[in-house]
């Protein structure tokens, strides 16, 4: 789970590791929402990185957990959850870090792996540094059989990196995950060693929103892709609920090769123009498929999708030469209801 939205997030200010940003009281209350939605999941162990907004958020947590009268989990702290190391921006405005470092801020937004920035004892690559930490981070949770159903309370880039890592992404896709402040994202680590499976990502619906905001602007194409049941298709009053809930422009079926044609046109015309939803009815496969291209997955490695017939997945094609963003995953059950959060006792869920 990422943190709620802090200070700098509302001023536009690159944060780093600087700790000088602290949680808005909004974004308090986000907290003790994700909290709510968090009460059935059987959490035993919250563990954060010790930076203010990470370690406030989950102190709010912990705080509606008491308050609720739920078991409260043990809380840990490890530094290897901090925040990207992007030093030379800290305090800096994003337009700002975008003139003046503007070579540089082609390299993070094109290729940020490649991303190259100068220390003080020397020069380090921030997005292979901190998917080197969240192996690591998994390396030794995942050895010790006592810590089962974990919270993990960190930072966007955090985030994005211990999934990427889990699923066995590399870091060139550092960008295709968007993390909502307090989005909650669960990754399953069943008893077979090395395999891990994404339940859900990025769920926003306890904070009362529908879908996650649009963090590259509203410009653009939105996908929203539903898979009915293999063999099955959408009755008429699911269509509708979906309908009513993601607010839609329009929607397109690929079952239809006129379906197919639609959508290609829609992609390639989404670069610059306002931002347009369109629900997608989408065989499972090709739902699979479609995201095992977004992120440069074999067929076999995006098993780790645990798809849910009739839940929503939401990709953004941002235009303007910028690759396309995965937004969530799994959202909503059949009935059109948030999907929930369970942790089997047998496997290791984080979330």
């Amino acid at each position: 789970m990422r943190h709620g939205r802090s200070t700098f997030n509302a001023q536009g200010l690159y944060q780093g590791c600087c700790d000088q940003p602290e949680l808005t009281e909004r974004r308090r209350l986000d907290a003790r929402l994700a909290a709510q939605a968090l009460a059935s999941a059987g959490i035993r162990f919250v563990v954060t990185r010790p930076l203010r907004r990470a370690l406030d958020t989950a102190r709010e947590i912990l705080d509606e957990f008491r308050h609720e009268r739920l078991p409260v989990p043990c809380r840990q702290t490890d530094d290897r959850l901090k925040e990207i190391d992007l030093a030379e921006w800290q305090g800096l405005r994003f337009d700002e870090v975008s003139s003046r470092y503007s070579e540089q801020y082609e390299i993070w937004r094109s290729n940020p792996h490649l991303l190259r920035m100068s220390t003080a004892s020397g020069s380090t690559f921030p997005v292979l540094d901190l998917f080197e930490r969240a192996r690591l981070f998994w390396e030794d949770l995942l050895s010790d059989d006592t810590r089962k159903s974990v919270l993990i309370v960190a930072h966007g880039g955090t985030c994005s990196a211990l999934i990427s890592t889990a699923l066995r992404i590399g870091p060139e896709r550092f960008h295709t995950f968007q993390q909502s402040h307090a989005g909650i994202s669960a990754i399953e680590f069943p008893s077979l060693p090395g395999r891990a499976l994404l339940q859900t990502f990025n769920s926003v619906s306890h904070l009362w929103e529908t879908l996650p905001k649009t963090k590259a602007g509203r410009t653009g194409l939105r996908l929203l892709l539903v898979a009915p049941a293999a063999g099955a298709t959408l009755a008429a009053s699911q269509l509708r609920r979906l309908l009513q809930l993601a607010r839609t422009d329009c929607m397109i079926s690929l079952h239809s090769p006129a379906g197919r044609e639609t959508l290609k046109e829609m992609i390639a015309g989404a670069d610059c123009s306002p931002l347009r939803t369109v629900l997608v009815i989408v065989p499972q496969q090709e739902l699979r498929a479609a995201l095992a291209g977004l992120l440069g997955m074999d067929e076999l490695t995006a098993a780790c999708f645990k798809l849910r017939p009739l839940s929503l997945t939401v990709i953004h094609y941002t235009g303007r030469g910028r690759p396309p963003v995965l937004q969530a995953v799994n959202l909503f059950d059949g009935a059109g209801d948030p999907a929930g959060l369970q942790c089997a006792d047998e496997d290791r869920c984080c979330v």
